[in-house]
């Protein structure tokens, strides 16, 4: 069975096996230039993040690998989708999934990936170390919220982002850069990629500007309005502004998620939503658990309060793991100490990164330390 790295001449092909798959397995018919813009260009570069079999003379299964630049707290860490997962139907039952899984999870070792993410039936991606965890704070807002609970907001106009659209892609840019976690979506030299994310799964972005046309923020949402599946602003105020008058345009309950780390946000909107939740935005495999724990430790630590701790979590074939706040300064490092308690990958990610308190992983008392801030947002997939 051969893994083959896929070229621009595979393009017609990549596309039609996952239009196929995506379309029977969604019960709609799925438009993958459409749906995932940044992705779907004829070209070797976007191509080739893409592995496939064949059988029969043609491509019936393929996989994507899409490393992404985060940023947390000045540190870069490399992250990876893999996704687009597919085999035809008529080919299902040869094994071609277990390969080409089997394949991306050796190359993203070789990449030096920190930690990779994914979507998917959970007990399908466990064998393969990825596992359910993180945190969204959801909130709905209604037109109960916005007569009963909002006064004096500013009024705030949306303009539609057209990718031509420079100033406004830049000015989008600059504020999600204060982001606790940074996700890059464009290069210093191509803005497009802003666009292209906003665009993703037909979502439309709109800029926000006030009564003086100033640019306040930004918001992405589906057609209908009610899904809000990115929106960014310069400060609290605005977001509230920006929320306010996007549930007076749409007309009806319209909800949106932020991270954990977005405390001023989740303040106010806890107590004046109409709903809230917390859920994991998709599942995740952490292969560098350190490097991804130090800088979450220390994002945490940015905007809450953590009591003094030195605390070591064993993780099976993995190594220990020191999580350590002491003197005002947080950290994670591998060590050689004996470990606390030990626990295998998949729990060890739940313990430390949630979305629920480490005790109802084992019977230890972290609450005041964990889970560690790990979020991400929807439309960062590739």
């Amino acid at each position: 069975m051969e893994i083959i790295n896929l070229k621009k001449e595979n393009y017609e092909e990549l596309i039609s096996v996952l239009n196929e798959v995506f379309s029977e397995h969604n019960n709609k018919k799925m438009d993958f230039e459409k749906e995932l813009p940044k992705m779907c260009k004829k070209d070797d570069e976007h191509t080739g993040k893409h592995y496939g079999i064949k059988d029969d003379g043609k491509i019936v299964a393929v996989i994507g690998i899409y490393p992404i630049k985060v940023n947390i707290m000045g540190k870069e860490l490399m992250f990876s989708t893999v996704g687009n997962v597919a085999t035809l139907k008529k080919y299902e039952g040869k094994g071609y999934m277990k390969a080409l899984m089997t394949f991306a999870m050796d190359k993203i070792e070789k990449m030096g990936v920190d930690a990779s993410r994914l979507g998917g039936a959970r007990q399908r991606y466990n064998r393969y170390g990825y596992e359910m965890c993180a945190s969204l704070y959801k909130f709905d807002v209604n037109d109960y919220t916005t007569k009963s609970c909002y006064t004096n907001r500013k009024n705030i106009r949306f303009e539609k982002i057209e990718k031509d659209d420079i100033d406004k892609l830049e000015f989008i840019k600059s504020i999600r850069k204060n982001n606790g976690i940074y996700v890059y979506r464009s290069d210093d030299n191509d803005i497009l990629g802003e666009y292209e994310v906003l665009v993703a799964w037909q979502n439309t972005p709109y800029i926000c500007i006030d009564e003086n046309g100033n640019y306040t923020g930004f918001i992405s949402a589906n057609e209908k309005g009610d899904v809000i599946s990115d929106v960014c602003a310069k400060d609290i105020d605005s977001f509230i502004d920006i929320i306010y008058n996007w549930q007076i345009k749409v007309g009806e309950k319209i909800w949106f998620t932020v991270g954990e780390y977005d405390t001023e946000i989740i303040k106010y909107f806890s107590s004046v939503c109409s709903n809230m939740s917390i859920y994991p935005p998709c599942h995740f495999k952490i292969i560098n658990f350190d490097k991804v724990a130090d800088a979450l430790i220390k994002l945490k630590a940015s905007y809450t309060k953590l009591s003094d701790t030195e605390f070591v979590l064993g993780i099976k074939d993995y190594g220990n793991l020191l999580i350590c706040v002491k003197d005002g300064k947080a950290f994670c490092e591998k060590c050689d100490k004996k470990p606390h308690i030990t626990l295998d990958k998949l729990s060890a990610t739940r313990f430390l990164f949630g979305p629920f308190s480490p005790n109802t992983v084992c019977d230890v008392n972290l609450s005041h330390i964990l889970p560690l801030p790990l979020t991400w947002n929807t439309l960062d997939r590739l």
